[in-house]
């Protein structure tokens, strides 16, 4: 969903109880194993996007 041309080039695993990012990984297969009860996995371009919002955010405020 928030690829551009195909699927995503990278996931970032992020700890579902604080929201930071782990590591990221080039693995669709070690990402569909992850512990979804404590992770989230993220494609690259939804994650980079989110971290542009919530700079764009900041700066309004």
């Amino acid at each position: 969903m928030s690829t551009l041309n195909g699927p995503p080039a990278s996931y970032v695993i992020v700890r579902k109880s604080d929201g930071k990012a782990m590591c990221e990984t080039f693995s669709a297969t070690l990402a569909a194993h992850i512990n979804k009860d404590r992770y989230r996995v993220v494609p690259i371009l939804e994650y980079l996007q989110s971290i542009n919002r919530k700079i764009k955010r900041d700066k309004a405020s």
